[in-house]
């Protein structure tokens, strides 16, 4: 994707938040400590994705609540869609890179990993790429070719669902937007979840999504 759309994601960005969470001005969220942060995110799928594939976009922080979110993505094909959604968010289910330092090439299904020894195949066991850094919730015990992963997140119970876009053609939809009334504005996170794209149909080539979820701490 080009700078240019990049900048155009900044200025985007600029007119969709211009109020916090509470209706003030950025300048009078700024005055009253309430300022926000974005969290970046970048993800190129690699080879394609089948049907059910997680894409495990960033990780959103502990104690704080979404109130924005913008996804720019390639063209992906006739009828495709993604569902843009929080993994761990029940009780048990929840993510961080310091759950476990212990490298293991054998899964457990149900359970989220990121892969940290190039190399490996992960296709059959539910990640979307082979690349280092991948996060992936397992859908096997066995990678066609095992390398080292590490855990990152328990099963998940329940999950939550933020929005449906269309992928299709290439475009920028936002997401979490109290302008577009979506799910998931305000929502408060009390531990660190993770945000993830369903694909809801499968697809073949490489296609890149990027963008940003803004949040304010609570």
């Amino acid at each position: 994707m080009s700078e240019t759309i990049l900048e155009d994601l900044e200025l985007l960005s600029d007119s969709l938040t211009t109020r916090n969470t509470n209706g003030y001005s950025r300048m009078a969220a700024i005055e009253r400590g309430e300022v926000s942060k974005k969290i970046f995110f970048e993800f190129a799928t690699g080879d394609g994705v089948t049907s059910g594939d997680n894409i495990g976009l960033c990780a959103i922080p502990a104690n704080h609540k979404i109130i924005n979110g913008l996804i720019a993505f390639g063209a992906m094909g006739s009828g495709v869609t993604m569902d843009l959604g929080l993994f761990g968010m029940d009780a048990n289910g929840r993510y961080s890179d310091t759950l476990s330092t212990t490298e293991v090439t054998a899964l457990t299904t149900g359970q989220w990993y990121k892969i940290v020894e190039a190399g490996g195949s992960f296709a059959n066991v539910g990640a979307s790429s082979d690349e280092v850094g991948t996060i992936f919730k397992a859908t096997g015990t066995t990678p066609t070719t095992a390398k080292k992963c590490v855990q990152v997140g328990m099963a998940d119970d329940e999950d939550y669902l933020l929005d449906g876009i269309s992928v299709a053609s290439a475009g920028v939809d936002t997401f979490c937007s109290l302008a577009n009334s979506d799910a998931g504005y305000g929502e408060v996170m009390d531990k660190e979840v993770v945000l993830v794209a369903t694909a809801k149909a499968a697809f073949a080539g490489s296609k890149t999504i990027k963008g940003w979820v803004e949040v304010v701490q609570v």
